[in-house]
């Protein structure tokens, strides 16, 4: 007999088959869980806006992104923790703990729409992630759909906190403006960092309606006061955060329009890289002090014509650039403000004569006190003068280099070997397209273009480690964050999200932070590549040379110069630029005045209109000293206050001077000699013998020449007495001393020309005290004679020649040249 089965028995089928259902309907939510794709969070589609800060962070330029908006990309540990709350508390309570979307939310809303009630959204803050930077339309159901489908998908791939920095660099916050770093910047005018609870209340409620709560307009302040209020009010309640009472009444007040500070070394910069975000050396509040002192002085020195300025202030040892100034307005079109005159090339007068000197130190041609001569003086073609138009005579070397006279130094390039201070400026980076014939000596003078920027760095180079370093610009994240205050260190940003690439040639230095003083140097340990462009000895006495300026800033007409500083002026010709370049401790400190047109003004003198500015920017500026410590290389000795010799026992005044031993030239004093006088006569005696009336006297026994020279300056010397008959005329010298060539100058080519002017050489030389006569010979042939304080002129024929000059007691000296026609 046939039984119909229980149904009882289907039960265990009809239950397998469910678990079976359940079981693949889980393992297909799994497959399509794992299976969706990674999304690309990195950048939004209109890009990030470009930005630009000081050494500290602060936000010095920032430039819309490729769609006009401003964004600025920051890290989540770059917001400010009230700013997170209350962000959190506004748009989604439950983020940490939802697999982005938010059930019973929907199904609230769901049932709010079938009713006909549209209070409040379901939007969790990862569907709002989805939609900002999906662009997604999520009015529609299907929309809606496409939105949870993202959500999920990032909620798979991204964590909570990458989700959140996310959404914290795509929200809308009114007007062009996303994100919070450009939010926190252009509405706050600070850091996302430093946002104040107050502030963060007011952020939070604008991206759920950044049309109508935008900071700064009138008619969106109330709007945004009563969304800040219940905000506050719900803060209070389900967070226990007792907030600020007066927080519905606080106003957003924007700063103003986007920072545009420093524009021309941020536009170098951004030219520079391609980076999104910069670092750069810059300090803001340096920065503003030299604008405010170069602002001053224009309105000083307007009246006679002077307009315009730059400026640029250098840390030595890390060669980091603290200030950048390349023109006194960049809105300025009268004065071409947004030329940079930093980077222009311009004729810097005087200001490389401390690098003659430094070179002639080094090759052992003087000691800070050796005599030199500032007289009219001729190379071929060449005849510098000074500036003033006048003449010193002999000058001792660093009053030479202080008071800026032209002669000395030329007279001192002339004498450089190993290619002289036209291969010292290409070994210090400076661009010399033209052979070194084409500048001559003029180079001394500044006869060449240099920017401003390389002049800085070979300034450097003297108030450091005489390296051949570029200037650095701008940072490395690391960098940005051990310099970083305390309050921001966590705002170095990511170099893999922001692609921060470091303008600048070296890398063995930087600045880290001093909590008391702000910040300090720290030059790491490196293997310098080239040997210094000077010694350490030579930079040493350079550096102490320019200190002896200090006193002549009443003779200036400028107050005393600010202690320590080292200081040199520089005014080309035509009066077209007033340079003057201080070193102080560690820093560099350049100023540049005259018109980007290069029209001339004959205001423009560096001493007058550069040197005031320069030591009232050290005033304000008020930059640590350092005790300035003579290297190992470098010893003083007394010496003869006015020869510069070492004394003899003659010479009655001494000074203390340095020098390099085994390098610099000194030699005992033969200047000072004591000598028998007749009383009655006044006459000079060979001998004792017995006569009454004879004395002893101390006499300088100068050259004919420099007799000369000090009487052209106004300033004669006594003259040593006659002597009384011709057998005694070599009292008192050196008979071993012959004269010796001055003009023309030993292996060098001259060219003649046809004219009055350059159809002759001058033949010159210097002889020793007493002699009267120099006869000048070409091989054998006799050219005619001429007093030591005078020069023969000759009509040289074209071909080799082998000069000789042979004075009237019989010493002789030699050079040999090559002429052409």
């Amino acid at each position: 007999m046939h039984r119909e089965p229980s149904i009882h028995s289907k039960r265990p089928g009809r239950r397998r088959s469910r678990w079976l259902k359940a079981a693949g309907a889980l393992a297909v939510i799994l497959l399509v869980w794992g299976g969706l794709p990674r999304p690309q969070m990195d950048s939004p589609d209109g890009g990030w806006s470009r930005v630009v800060r000081d050494r500290h962070g602060t936000l010095l330029h920032i430039a819309a992104a490729a769609d006009g908006r401003y964004r600025v990309w920051t890290p989540l540990a770059g917001v400010s923790p009230y700013w997170v709350q209350a962000t959190l508390h506004k748009e989604d309570r439950w983020f940490r703990w939802h697999p982005g979307v938010n059930a019973l939310a929907l199904l609230r809303a769901a049932g709010r729409a079938l009713s006909g009630n549209s209070g409040g959204g379901a939007s969790t803050l990862t569907m709002q992630v989805a939609r900002l930077h999906w662009h997604l339309e999520t009015r529609s159901v299907a929309g809606k759909l496409v939105q949870i489908g993202r959500a999920l998908q990032l909620e798979r791939h991204y964590s909570k906190d990458q989700i959140l920095e996310a959404y914290f660099n795509l929200a809308p916050f009114g007007g062009n403006v996303e994100g919070a770093g450009a939010a926190a910047s252009l509405w706050c005018g600070r850091d996302a960092m430093q946002i104040s609870q107050r502030e963060a209340i007011a952020l939070s409620v604008i991206p759920q309606s950044p049309a109508t709560r935008q900071p700064g307009r009138p008619r969106a302040a109330p709007r945004l006061a009563a969304a800040q209020g219940r905000l506050a009010a719900m803060l209070e309640k389900q967070a226990g955060l007792r907030a600020d009472p007066l927080v519905a009444q606080f106003t957003l007040t924007p700063p103003g329009p986007p920072p545009h500070e420093a524009p021309h070394l941020c536009r170098r910069l951004l030219q520079a890289s391609a980076a999104h975000e910069i670092a750069s050396t810059l300090d803001l509040a340096m920065q503003q002090q030299i604008q405010r002192g170069i602002s001053a002085h224009l309105q000083r020195t307007r009246d006679e014509g002077i307009v315009n300025a730059c400026a640029l202030l250098v840390h030595a040892p890390s060669r980091e650039v603290l200030a950048y100034v390349g023109s006194a307005d960049y809105a300025d079109r009268d004065i071409c403000g947004m030329v940079d005159g930093l980077r222009a090339r311009r004729s810097p007068g005087s200001a490389l004569k401390p690098f003659v000197y430094g070179l002639a130190l080094d090759q052992g041609l003087i000691h800070p006190r050796s005599l030199l001569s500032d007289a009219p003086i001729g190379f071929n073609d060449y005849n510098p003068e000074n500036f003033e138009g006048e003449f010193l005579g002999p000058i001792h070397a660093n009053d030479a280099l202080v008071r800026s006279r032209n002669i000395p130094a030329v007279a001192l390039a002339n004498r450089l070997g190993e290619g002289g201070l036209y291969r010292f400026l290409q070994r210090g980076g400076v661009d010399l397209p033209k052979p070194a014939d084409y500048y001559g000596l003029a180079l001394a003078l500044g006869g060449c273009g240099i920017t401003p920027v390389q002049l800085a760095a070979l300034y450097c180079g003297l108030a450091d480690d005489g390296q051949p370093r570029s200037l650095v610009f701008a940072r490395s994240p690391a960098q940005t964050a051990a310099a970083a205050p305390p309050s921001t260190a966590s705002l170095a940003l990511s170099e893999r999200k922001t692609g921060i690439l470091p303008v600048r040639e070296d890398s063995a230095s930087s600045l880290s932070v001093n909590e008391t003083t702000g910040w300090k140097p720290v030059v790491h340990d490196r293997q310098d590549a080239y040997p210094p462009l000077l010694s350490a000895a030579a930079r040493f006495l350079v550096l102490n040379m320019l200190r002896g300026a200090a006193e002549l800033g009443p003779e200036y007409g400028f107050a005393r110069a600010t202690p320590g500083v080292a200081w040199k002026t520089g005014t080309s010709h035509g009066f077209r630029d007033a340079w003057a370049v201080g070193v102080r401790g560690d820093y560099v400190l350049l100023v540049w005045l005259g018109n980007f047109s290069g029209r001339g003004n004959n205001a423009l003198v560096a001493r007058h209109c550069a040197v005031p500015l320069l030591f009232d920017l050290f005033t304000r500026l008020q930059l640590p000293d350092r005790a300035s410590v003579p290297p190992a290389g470098v010893r003083q000795v007394d010496l003869c206050a006015t020869s510069g010799e070492l004394p003899g026992q003659w010479c009655q005044q001494t000074a203390v001077g340095w020098f390099i031993p085994g390098v610099s030239p000194i030699g005992l004093c033969q200047l000072h000699r004591r000598i028998l006088v007749d009383g009655q006569t006044g006459k000079r005696v060979a001998r004792d013998d017995g006569r009454p009336g004879l004395r002893h006297e101390v006499h300088e026994f100068w050259p004919p020449d420099q007799l000369e020279l000090f009487r052209k300056a106004g300033l004669p010397r006594r003259i040593p007495p006659e002597p009384e008959t011709a057998s005694d005329t070599l009292i008192g010298l050196d008979p071993g001393q012959a004269p010796v060539i001055t003009a023309p100058l030993h292996g060098r080519n001259y060219q003649l020309g046809g004219g009055p002017a350059d159809s002759a050489i001058q033949l010159q030389a210097r002889a020793t005290p007493g002699v009267r006569c120099l006869y000048w010979f070409d091989g054998e042939a006799f050219l005619g004679s001429c007093a030591p304080t005078d020069s023969l002129p000759w009509p040289a024929p074209p071909g080799d020649h082998h000069l000789r000059v042979l004075d009237d007691h019989g010493r002789s000296g030699d050079t040999n040249i090559r002429v052409r026609r």
